[in-house]
């Protein structure tokens, strides 16, 4: 089907109400988050630390490699909407074939670098070699889903991207755990757990080709190969920007896992990746938010015009509500991580401390989100991509003071990665705040209003050890003790969540979201009927 005819369907067809595309998306994202994490600890129980370690280094490679495509896929995404708004057939043909020919060539180059480096063995060691290899298959089949996805969505195909990501959950879930398990069954003695990494690592494959084969087979989409220097040109500048700002992200979340790689190999970054995914994952609850953040602070932006103080609510807002509320949740997992671990995954306790620092640390994540999306509005995106890449030194400086000194304890490298985003936080918030304050006493308020609430939150936690050891001994692995803490912790807390309340007005917001959003509801069944 050509880009005129797709054009003139796309026009017929119902679009998809705003609504009801948060919902699908939103939904099967949380869906597969979920699942996610459960399949993370299934096959984290079955393979240990080590061949954990093994996976994760080629997860962190990928992280890196998926950038292989300069920013074209970027552009892409940018492009293309605006080419469908203006019902440009010519151009959305153009964009779609230049785009996927790029982006999956020069994918295709990267992915054949990994396979080489995997046949080489630089490591010495067979399985990280295979996993490597595999990898590179994971890099090839991943980015071109991607790609797909971006074009889809581009063209509203909403529900079957809902349905594309509910079946490449359950697939992923299903052949990961049945490779992990089958091929467990492989080994020989000590080898069991470096077969199963091997088997989780090829069902994950085998599933996003699953999803790759659903999404060409629901999205109407036929691309030609084209080798167009300009028009890739065009997109890689469009896109270049964003990608800067993605690889100084990742630069900043993962420096100091490379850095414990690199010399201290897999067994330790196995185990120091749990306290990893646990940052990331607490950084998702603010990062859902930043859904719907990041367009309410370009509309105010276009209604502001130029003008800074209308645009104050939504973002001092958003970061007083991350700064108040974010330590209480993070609080809450540091206390009740230690048994839950302990229950599950004794073999990665060891990473405990760290686990509970990144846990901690996560509230750095997520305070620049209102403010980092202002400087992108403003075209001061560079800014965003200097503060990360200046925690990412911090970081990695850090680190390599950590190893020259044969620093072994996986919590002070917690410690320094926890104040490389801290400094990255500080930078976005520091600068950019004070500029909605005239006085500078009243700067000095709304910065103090601001990170004030994560170190009462750090006394909390200290308080909630003292005052708990009064009425039993403290005991890490004990549930009971962690209720006891959680219970002192929370005590603690309410007085910040209520003075939080009453500066955000977070509550009131909430009702009003539910009303307006029961309000959306009822306009989308009448429109419907």
């Amino acid at each position: 089907m050509s880009a005129h005819e797709r054009l003139e369907a796309h026009r017929r067809k119902p679009q998809t109400l705003a609504s009801t595309a948060v919902l699908i998306i939103g939904g099967s994202s949380y869906f597969s988050m979920l699942v996610g994490v459960l399949r993370s600890v299934l096959v984290m129980r079955l393979v240990g630390p080590a061949p954990q370690g093994v996976r994760r280094i080629v997860d962190l490679i990928l992280k890196y490699a998926t950038n292989s495509h300069l920013g074209i896929l970027h552009g892409t995404n940018k492009e293309l909407p605006i080419y469908l708004g203006q019902n440009n057939a010519e151009m959305v043909q153009e964009v779609e074939d230049v785009g996927v020919t790029w982006v999956v060539g020069l994918t295709l180059i990267a992915s054949v670098a990994m396979l080489i480096v995997g046949l080489m063995n630089p490591t010495g060691q067979r399985v990280t070699s295979i996993a490597i290899m595999i990898g590179a298959g994971l890099l090839l089949v991943g980015q071109t889903a991607t790609l797909y996805r971006t074009i889809a969505r581009a063209w509203g195909h909403f529900r079957a991207l809902g349905l594309v990501a509910g079946v490449e959950t359950i697939t992923t879930f299903v052949f990961t755990l049945a490779g992990a398990y089958g091929f467990y069954h492989f080994g020989h003695e000590n080898q069991h757990r470096e077969y199963a990494v091997l088997g989780a690592m090829l069902g994950g494959l085998l599933a996003n080709c699953v999803s790759l084969i659903l999404l060409g087979a629901l999205s109407p989409i036929r691309v030609r190969i084209r080798f167009d220097v300009q028009l890739g040109w065009e997109l890689a500048k469009a896109g270049l920007p964003i990608a800067a700002m993605i690889f100084a992200d990742t630069f900043l979340r993962t420096v100091d896992g490379a850095i414990i790689t690199a010399w201290y190999g897999s067994y330790w970054f196995g185990l120091y990746s749990m306290a990893m995914q646990m940052a990331g994952y607490l950084y998702a609850i603010p990062e859902a938010a930043g859904f719907v953040i990041w367009p309410k602070i370009l509309q105010a932006f276009g209604a502001a015009n130029g003008d800074q103080q209308a645009l104050r609510r939504q973002v001092v807002l958003p970061t007083m509500i991350a700064g108040m509320f974010m330590p209480t949740i993070a609080g809450m997992a540091y206390v009740l991580l230690p048994p839950v671990v302990n229950a599950v995954l004794p073999k990665f306790m060891p990473a405990m401390g760290a686990t509970q620092i990144l846990a901690l640390a996560s509230v750095f994540l997520a305070l620049p989100m209102a403010t980092n999306s202002l400087l992108i509005a403003l075209n001061k995106g560079h800014h965003v991509v200097l503060y990360k890449l200046v925690g990412a030194a911090v970081v990695a400086a850090g680190c390599l003071v950590l190893v020259r000194r044969g620093e072994h304890e996986l919590v002070t490298f917690a410690v320094v990665a926890s104040f490389g985003y801290a400094v990255a936080a500080i930078l976005s918030v520091g600068l950019v705040l004070p500029q909605y304050e005239g006085s500078f006493l009243r700067r000095v308020e709304l910065l103090f209003g601001t990170f004030s609430p994560f170190v009462w939150a750090c006394c909390a936690l200290l308080l909630s050890r003292v005052v708990g050891s009064i009425f039993m001994v403290p005991d890490g692995a004990s549930f009971v003790w962690a209720g006891l803490r959680l219970g002192l912790f929370l005590a603690l807390m309410v007085p910040v969540l209520l003075f939080g309340n009453s500066q955000t007005k977070l509550g009131h917001e909430l009702r009003q979201m539910r009303e307006s959003w029961n309000r959306s509801e009822e306009t989308d069944h009448e429109t419907d009927a």
